[in-house]
């Protein structure tokens, strides 16, 4: 779960209850001065570390369910905060990651 704790659509209470009752892999990630569509501007390279650190992770549990199977996980990011020409748009700074077994 990533939230802002500025957030004021969805209290970060709730995003906590979402947290406690999801299955792992989990982690829970607070923004401060991040509001409800703004995380990825606020929280920058951070953001984008901690989110792919994340995918990455659940990626390899779900290899691991799957005995008896090897998956090689990669991430390519591109991300390098200001540079991007799309404005907010994350078409070019969101990580991008593919398995191949």
């Amino acid at each position: 779960i990533i939230h802002g704790d500025k957030d004021d659509i969805i209290p970060i209470e709730l995003g906590r209850q979402v947290f406690e009752a999801a299955k792992p892999p989990k982690s829970f990630y607070v923004i401060e001065g991040a509001d409800h569509n703004n995380t990825y501007q606020v929280g920058g390279a951070v953001y984008f570390r901690r989110w792919a650190e994340f995918v990455q992770a659940a990626l390899r549990a779900y290899a691991h369910a799957r005995e008896g199977s090897r998956f090689e996980v990669r991430c390519f990011r591109n991300f390098e905060p200001g540079t991007s020409n799309l404005g907010p748009r994350l078409s070019r700074s969101t990580p991008r990651f593919y398995m191949k077994e």
